[in-house]
């Protein structure tokens, strides 16, 4: 505050603690941190996308998994048409299988599915998926987890053969 004439007459200050703020943000980080890496690394598809059936996000497991160079490559692939047009075998079984999120709670839904590779082979697959509501766009988001169990599928089908022939 200055006097009449210009020269300064008190200062006015104010303080902030920011120590709480500032741990809190760097928990965050560590917390955005050690997400990234479980997501990184886990060994499982995990994957967010919208209604329509575009990728948001895809771990390194999936495009690995589907047989795609790169997270990048997947979801530029699948995000000229869809998840199920281009993934899904029956693509209308994404859309039958839609209206069902959501209604258990919001707890989500496993599938077993096929899918389609990159290089067109059929792998089999259990998809777990819940939907939740962006918080700015409002928009639909479905997050889910892919498990890839085409072997467990061949031993099945060879144990089934088995039991079909020793008890005939």
């Amino acid at each position: 505050v200055r006097k009449k004439s210009g020269e300064v007459n008190y200062l006015v200050a104010m303080v902030q603690d920011l120590t709480i703020r500032k741990q809190s943000e760097e928990k965050l980080r560590d917390n955005e941190e050690r997400m990234r890496i479980f997501f990184d690394n886990v060994p499982l598809g995990i994957f967010s996308s919208t209604r329509e059936g575009k990728f948001t996000y895809v771990n390194p497991a999936l495009p690995k998994m589907l047989g795609y160079d790169s997270c990048e490559d997947l979801v530029e692939v699948v995000n000229r048409t869809s998840v199920s047009e281009t993934l899904y075998v029956n693509p209308p079984r994404r859309q039958k299988s839609m209206p069902e999120l959501g209604q258990d709670d919001n707890h989500g839904k496993t599938i077993e599915n096929r899918d389609r590779r990159k290089d067109g082979q059929i792998i089999d697959t259990i998809v777990t998926i819940g939907e939740r509501h962006d918080p700015i766009t409002g928009e639909t988001i479905f997050d889910g987890i892919v498990t890839d169990i085409t072997e467990r599928k061949k031993l099945e089908a060879v144990q089934n053969f088995l039991a079909r022939t020793t008890s005939s």
